[in-house]
């Protein structure tokens, strides 16, 4: 059975608060504030706020949280999940004047030292041409880093912190099968519930990754599509860089909304996301710890 879409809510997403006063004059965020602030985790979660709550909080304090530590990447998920464009070097072209050899190693480095354990590459194979910029000597550079700044793999792998990469490929503009993508986003929901940082790229970080992106939103607050891309888009805003890559918007074209779209109403292989979701209460409890303990 398929997912309906009276399921689904449209909630009005809020705009940026320009002021913390601003913020305080809506009651549901300011029992968020009030809770992160004063009560604790479990509190915050089970009295005062239920998940579109926090979900409203989050988005309308986007401003302090949302930017990445590169010019190219937002949050999604406070301090769970970051998107943004390709992570290593980048050739001139494409919306790019080139990045030096010292640029991306910086952007790496930035990526991983806030904490980013999950790589998701949405490119396609070779779509980045020659050995500086490519995806072998990204991974390649991404480990001796990960290595550089938390220690040796073998040791890692026993805490769960080992640096991991997942590849989906789309097209540039358009995107994967059904199948490929809800396989994808059923290893991400594992991903983030066992406590790992992950970092969405494709090219630019609007297109491909907006699909994921919007999809892992739908899913965790129920949302519809247009909400999810309000979402996305506004979070997007909050990166220093936009329009790398094409658009710094989603989506690039018909066929990626239309995807998300398909998410939402829980078609073909999108319906077990739906039905089998044991993974979302402790997925939110996660994120109300993460939010509390971010907030202190």
């Amino acid at each position: 059975m398929a997912h309906t879409a009276g399921d689904i809510q449209d909630i009005g997403l809020p705009v940026l608060a320009a002021t913390r006063e601003d913020l305080l004059q809506d009651d549901e965020i300011a029992r968020v504030e009030n809770g992160l602030l004063h009560g604790s985790a479990a509190e915050l979660r089970s009295t005062a706020v239920d998940a579109l709550g926090l979900m409203r909080y989050e988005l309308t304090t986007a401003a302090d949280w949302g930017t990445g530590p590169h010019d190219k990447s937002n949050w999604l998920f406070r301090k769970s999940v970051m998107v943004g464009g390709w992570p290593c070097r980048l050739p001139k072209g494409r919306g790019s004047i080139g990045e030096s050899s010292e640029e991306g190693n910086q952007k790496l480095w930035s990526i991983l030292n806030a904490g980013v354990s999950t790589f998701v590459s949405l490119t396609e194979p070779n779509e980045i041409h020659g050995k500086p910029y490519c995806y072998s000597t990204f991974r390649h550079k991404a480990e001796q880093f990960h290595a550089d700044i938390h220690g040796s793999r073998r040791s890692l792998k026993a805490q769960n912190k080992d640096l991991r990469f997942i590849c989906c490929p789309m097209p540039d503009g358009g995107a994967c099968s059904d199948q490929a993508l809800a396989t994808l986003l059923e290893q991400l929901l594992f991903e983030v519930r066992n406590g790992r940082i992950l970092y969405i790229h494709c090219y630019g970080g609007h297109g491909r990754t907006g699909i994921v992106g919007c999809a892992l939103w739908c899913l965790m607050w129920s949302v519809n599509a247009p909400n999810a891309v309000q979402a996305f888009n506004d979070l997007h805003g909050t990166r220093k860089v936009h329009g790398i890559g094409g658009p710094g918007q989603f989506p690039h074209s018909t066929d990626q909304f239309e995807q998300v779209d398909r998410v939402v109403a829980g078609m073909g292989p999108f319906a077990p996301l739906w039905h089998n979701s044991d993974w979302k209460a402790p997925f939110l409890e996660f994120l109300y710890a993460r939010n509390f303990w971010c907030s202190r």
